[in-house]
């Protein structure tokens, strides 16, 4: 899987051009939206260099698969890159052509997704390999404009994810058969606040996924059920073989903090905030960590953040990436993988 590099490649070129987005976002340089440019066309639009839309020999294993289904998950970290290339619809250095040519390429791509038996395959898992794989096709489809696929995906998200896979005590029984528990129920948990976060870009009719719930199954009562070790009022009970990192539920609980007036989740965000300050400047929140305050966000109309003024652009998300710069499940690698 590593032993050609491409995946590594592939994961570091997201990461490049998330960070360099949000580098031109927040700063306004140009240099950052011409590098991120490049990339783009390099991995998406030139026919010189571009990946083929599609992932037909993702985690393949010599002798025995030429590729997985579960492979997908080397591209969680895509529908963040989406996100990113939104920031640079205020850029002189992206235009309209480039924005079209990148769409053609994921347009292909969500055809593949949905087509294909990989993608099937995908589909069907019961873990977070399923939930992850929801949020690439939503993202996809919204950033391509097929709204009608974003809004099936969402309709039976509850069914078919949230109520199957989080219990009404709030663990999240397919990841606990793992090496490495904590990590894989963070990282399951982050990808629902993905697609939960995702939902946000329908219209004021939107589907609120945070606020899907049936016998206490719910999104943040997966949360709830991991907050309290992730602040360090419990130890952590399952089997845990790597290093135990709190800041793993960092972004799941800064994203839940933006849709709750408790201040519950900003006040634990902020506690590990301390230590890992660099997440504050993407998710500003009530530093008193209470409820009913007003938060300073890019969409606010008390917005105070030093970026250049946006144009209308069709970028897709408001999802972020493991604060420990992981790309998914690849960094939490073990002997199924």
């Amino acid at each position: 899987r590593h032993s050609l590099g491409d995946v590594d490649r592939f994961k570091k070129m997201m990461s490049a051009v998330i960070a360099l987005g949000r580098g031109f976002y927040f700063l306004g340089d140009e240099r950052y939206a011409r590098r991120a440019k490049v990339l783009l066309r390099a991995w998406y639009v030139d026919e010189e260099t571009r990946a083929n839309p599609n992932m037909n020999f993702a985690q393949a294993i010599p002798g025995l698969s030429k590729g997985r289904g579960i492979g997908l998950i080397d591209a969680a970290n895509q529908p963040e890159l989406l996100d990113a290339v939104g920031m640079l619809g205020c850029s002189e250095s992206w235009n309209a052509a480039d924005q079209e040519d990148l769409q053609k390429w994921f347009d292909a791509f969500l055809d593949w997704l949905l087509t294909s038996q990989h993608g099937k395959d995908e589909d069907l898992e019961r873990n977070n390999h399923a939930v992850q794989y929801d949020a690439q096709v939503v993202a996809y489809a919204l950033f391509v404009d097929r709204r009608e696929i974003a809004e099936k995906v969402l309709r039976d998200f509850p069914e078919r994810r949230v109520y199957a896979q989080i219990n009404n005590d709030g663990r999240q029984w397919h990841e606990l058969w793992r090496n490495t528990t904590w990590d894989y129920s963070c990282l399951s948990t982050h990808f629902f606040t993905v697609v939960a976060e995702l939902a946000g870009n329908f219209a004021k009719d939107a589907p609120d996924v945070w606020a899907y719930e049936r016998d206490g199954r719910s999104i943040t009562k997966a949360i709830d059920h991991l907050l309290p070790y992730a602040i360090g009022e419990k130890h952590w009970p399952h089997l845990q073989t790597r290093k135990f990192e709190a800041k793993k539920l960092l972004v799941s609980l800064l994203q839940a903090s933006q849709h709750d007036d408790s201040g519950r989740y900003a006040a634990a965000a902020n506690v590990l905030l301390k230590k890992h300050a660099v997440e504050h400047l993407l998710y500003i929140l009530p530093l008193g960590g209470g409820g009913g305050e007003t938060k300073n966000t890019p969409n606010n109309k008390n917005d105070n953040y030093a970026r250049p003024q946006r144009k209308p652009t069709t970028a897709t998300t408001a999802a972020a990436a493991p604060p420990d710069g992981s790309s998914g499940e690849g960094d939490v690698d073990e002997g199924r993988y």
